[in-house]
């Protein structure tokens, strides 16, 4: 799927939150023409907030996370300036993710990005991925991890909802 503008994520200054289906940033980060929807989401959450505070993005329903994953941590590692963001993964029922979690740390940005597993209801495995400073206030932080696992607050305005359609052949 290709966005009619790409760049519709950066255009929108004060998008903090974005519920995801079967969408996940991709590597390249780019919103140019023809980049996909991945690459832009990935573009939006690689851009820090103007009162730095952590972007929040939810994502259910993904196929192939390892893979994601692996980018975005070396999106980190290669980092040279700072962002934040809170990603939950919303694993469905019948998925199993075999993944461990991790903690990793980029002296040149003074971040952190963490991986942990936070619960299982019914079947469902909850990751949440976080990336921030290294001396992240918790209780700063709780807010945004609390909007990431409801997949953002549905009466506030500044998120969007994105489900990408595949074609089936």
């Amino acid at each position: 799927m290709k966005l009619t503008s790409p760049s519709v994520f950066r255009e929108c200054a004060k998008l903090r939150c974005i519920y995801c289906s079967q969408v996940f940033p991709e590597s390249p980060s780019y919103d140019g023409t023809g980049a996909s929807v991945g690459q832009a989401l990935s573009k939006w959450l690689h851009t820090p907030r103007a009162d730095g505070r952590p972007k929040v993005l939810k994502c259910v329903g993904l196929s192939q996370i390892e893979k994601h994953l692996e980018d975005l941590k070396m999106a980190f590692i290669s980092a040279e300036s700072p962002v934040s963001y809170v990603i939950c993964l919303d694993f469905g029922i019948g998925f199993k993710y075999g993944g461990q979690p991790f903690e990793w740390d980029n002296a040149r940005t003074r971040e952190r990005m963490t991986f942990r597993y936070i619960k299982h209801i019914y079947s469902l495995g909850v990751w949440l991925l976080r990336r921030g400073p290294i001396g992240w206030d918790e209780s700063e932080w709780s807010e945004s991890e609390k909007r990431a696992q409801r997949g953002g607050d549905r009466c506030l305005c500044r998120q969007c909802h994105l489900n990408e359609q595949r074609k089936r052949n």
